[in-house]
């Protein structure tokens, strides 16, 4: 006899609560690696001034550079919070806003790595020394993930079940559904001018 729990028809259901919390996981992490990375120095500087006296130390942030970073990452969260929220299509839009945030996380991520050194430049003497950072690839981890996250969303999203039904008991659901057809047939008896409690 075959487990419902292991067999064929359980293996859906179960399948799809992995990749639902999978999804939830992978996008908190991506909200994660893209938070991080653009609170950290992407490029730093060192200069003297012109009567080489004083000493001027610069950097800029992923914040500074990279705005579309730090956005997609507040997106990586709403859509780690949509993903148990929503059903069917409201999923599916969410998973596609994930990757269209992934890819300009991305983008952007590999753009201002190198252009983040060179607009540091102009704000130091110009015998100052400047390097970039690792950072920046770690929002490009980010961001790949994310893309990762939101085609899973988007493709596999619309079967997996809600929040209310996801944590509700089958017997519980079957006994609302008894109790909704033994009231509707008590009223088509009271129609009838039958007494339903005979």
């Amino acid at each position: 006899m075959t487990d419902p729990g292991t067999g064929a028809g359980g293996s859906g259901p179960r399948n799809a609560v992995r990749e639902s919390v999978t999804a939830f996981v992978g996008a908190l992490a991506a909200a994660g690696l893209l938070f991080w990375s653009v609170g950290e120095r992407w490029a730093s500087g060192r200069g003297r001034a012109a009567n080489a006296l004083i000493v001027i130390d610069k950097h800029v942030s992923g914040k500074d550079v990279a705005p579309l970073v730090a956005a997609a990452a507040l997106v990586a969260v709403a859509g780690a919070v949509a993903i148990p929220a929503t059903r069917r299509w409201g999923r599916t839009v969410a998973g596609v806003l994930l990757v269209l945030a992934g890819v300009g996380a991305t983008v952007e991520a590999l753009l201002r790595r190198t252009t983040a050194q060179h607009d540091l430049r102009h704000k130091l003497p110009q015998d100052a020394v400047t390097h970039a950072t690792n950072w920046p690839w770690m929002a490009v981890v980010g961001g790949v993930l994310l893309v990762l996250v939101g085609a899973l969303v988007a493709v596999r999203g619309r079967q997996w079940s809600g929040m209310s039904s996801r944590y509700e008991r089958p017997a519980t659901r079957q006994g609302r559904a008894k109790r909704v057809d033994t009231d509707v047939a008590a009223w088509d008896a009271l129609d009838r001018g039958e007494d339903p409690t005979a």
